[in-house]
């Protein structure tokens, strides 16, 4: 009786033994034992059928012995709960089989899903043996779809401040859900719900779904337990049965629970060589805030002097009164002995009681502590001694390397792009003397093409009168209004954004090219037809004339204060300048 073997392969093996028990001879020979035949389909499911409630499981096997049964799992746990039915339909179809053992050939059974999670899960259907062994076997797939749901998650705001408010509603078609509120992925609790027949009569189709009796949800929540920055609320519709999402929302916002406002009053002019007082005031919502100051993100260790500004209170408002502003005012004396020469960031920050950053506010500053004196020049300047010019005092030359014209002549806007005939000359001129030379180009683009072409011919110059061995200063974009009357440059009226991006396409060619940039300007120009905190990358030569600084209030290297300067060695006037950085 071989009903107990499982069925496949089996070895059958006699042993012949002597009188003492000893084996003499042994044989064996390989059976199988064969799976009766059986015939086997599932109807229903169909592959990755989908399914809201309920999943009818059904189809049919046949036979040839009357011992095998059937069995039906979901997702391998087994139901026990279903039918065997007579179909003669398959036993017309399907010969060879016995009607006396296929009978009841066919299976049915309705499964309640309602407790199942979203997604495929796999129906396995199994011919097993009297011994539970499995003949036949086969599986499908259904797909337990989410019901149809809409969430609106009207508040929070983009931003907020200390108390986050939390509104909306939501419907769907199941009638046994619940809303979850979560921030920042963790669940809050305490909210409430109501109705919103706003929302039933524009969505209908949900009205008659239990579950949207009260599809509005509100609550208000303290963040002050919250770092500030940005967070996420997240709406989760619940799906009672099987604790399963059927439809989430998340919306960002931003905590800032003090607001608050800084401005640095003094140093009111960027270049600095001598110790210097930081002054401003602040104003926020949180009382005991208090203030950090910084250098190039190194935090200073200052006693810095909190001051009553009652100007201040009564002029800014939005941040609270004097009780919880009562010393705005601010100030603090910066040594400069352990900063070194050149472009500086000045931060100040504020900080509340709990800590954390309100705002800051940052000025660029130049720190020098020698002055230079030096010149620029063009074919215009007529030099008949350089050496002259040395024993005056000449520190540092910028030649003219290139122009492009501005003028209107009888063929229209005169646009060519030009060497300076005498750039060569006055480099060589200046480097045998021991002066350090520049180049700077007057430029009329109207475009970032023309920009790079500018660009480009102030670099092959450069590269032809010797390169970084004769040019040791800035190559420098020289961007003003033109001489031509009335505006009438062709370059004279771009707007400031356009200047700007034009300005960058000629400063970027110049880095990469390995020389340093740098941007000419009048103050008013500075000011008022460049976007500065596009350009603060690079350093700056001011023009500023008869007055005793300039008044531009961003940092520079350079100051030419005045264009009618006279210098021994070179006939006419000659651009003067101030230069705070050594070369």
């Amino acid at each position: 009786d071989i009903t107990n073997l499982t069925y496949g392969n089996h070895t059958l093996k006699i042993e012949v033994l002597d009188e003492n028990n000893n084996i003499v001879q042994t044989t064996t020979r390989t059976f199988k034992r064969g799976k009766p035949r059986t015939e086997l389909c599932i109807d229903y499911p169909s592959s990755n059928q989908k399914v809201t409630d309920n999943v009818k499981i059904s189809g049919w096997y046949l036979r040839e012995d009357n011992t095998s049964t059937i069995k039906i799992f979901i997702d391998n746990q087994e139901i026990n709960s279903f039918n065997y039915t007579n179909r003669t339909d398959v036993l017309k179809a399907i010969s060879g089989y016995s009607k006396t053992y296929n009978q009841n050939n066919g299976y049915s059974t309705t499964v309640d899903t309602k407790t199942y999670k979203y997604g495929n899960h796999t129906v396995k259907v199994q011919v097993v043996d009297n011994n539970g062994l499995v003949i036949n076997e086969k599986t499908s797939t259904f797909n337990k779809t989410k019901p149809e749901a809409i969430i609106n998650v009207d508040y929070p705001a983009a931003n907020v401040n200390r108390n986050v408010s939390i509104s909306g509603w939501y419907v769907s078609k199941y009638n046994n859900t619940r809303v979850q509120l979560l921030i920042d992925g963790k669940e809050i609790s305490g909210f409430n719900t109501g109705k919103r027949t706003d929302v039933l009569n524009a969505y209908k189709e949900y009205a008659s779904y239990m579950t949207n009796s009260n599809p509005g949800f509100y609550g208000n929540y303290d963040m002050t337990s919250y770092p500030d920055g940005n967070h996420n609320i997240t709406v989760n519709i619940i799906n009672n049965d099987n604790n399963d999402i059927i439809k989430s929302q998340t919306k960002t916002f931003k905590l800032t629970k003090y607001r608050g406002q800084i401005c640095i009053d003094y140093p009111a002019l960027s270049n600095i060589n001598s110790n210097f007082d930081v002054i401003g005031w602040e104003m926020s919502e949180s009382p005991d805030s208090y203030l950090k100051i910084y250098i190039d993100n190194n935090l200073l260790n200052l006693n810095i002097s909190r001051i009553s500004r009652p100007d201040v209170v009564s002029a800014i408002t939005g941040y609270g009164d004097a009780s919880v502003n009562a010393t705005p005012g601010f100030s603090a004396n910066i040594n400069i002995a352990n900063i070194g020469n050149g472009s500086h960031t000045l931060k100040v920050e504020l900080y509340s009681y709990l800590n954390e950053l309100i705002t800051q506010e940052t000025k660029t500053i130049f720190i020098y502590r020698g002055q230079y004196e030096g010149i620029d020049i063009s074919a215009y300047n007529n030099v008949y001694s350089w050496q002259q010019v040395k024993t005056s005092g000449i520190e540092y030359v910028i030649a003219r390397v290139a122009v492009r014209g501005y003028g209107i002549n009888n063929q229209g806007i005169d646009g060519n792009l030009m060497a300076d005939t005498a750039f060569n000359s006055h480099v060589n001129g200046a480097n045998s003397v021991g002066i350090k030379t520049g180049a700077y180009v007057f430029t009329q683009a109207t475009n970032t093409i023309e920009a790079v072409a500018e660009a480009n011919l102030a670099l092959q110059k450069v590269s032809a009168v010797g390169g970084k061995s004769k040019i040791q200063l800035p190559i420098v974009y020289d961007v003003e209004f033109s001489g031509c009357s009335n505006r009438c440059g062709r370059a004279d009226n771009l707007d400031r954004e356009t200047r700007t991006t034009i300005a960058i396409a000629f400063l970027e060619t110049i880095r990469n090219a390995g020389y340093e940039p740098m941007i000419y300007a009048s103050t008013s120009f500075l000011n008022n037809q460049l976007n500065m905190s596009r350009l603060s990358s690079y350093p700056v030569w001011v023009a500023h004339y008869g007055v005793d600084r300039p008044t531009y209030k961003g940092a520079y290297q350079i100051w030419q204060y005045r264009s009618d300067g006279s210098v021994p060695g070179i006939y006419g006037n000659v651009d003067m300048n101030n230069f705070y950085r050594k070369f």
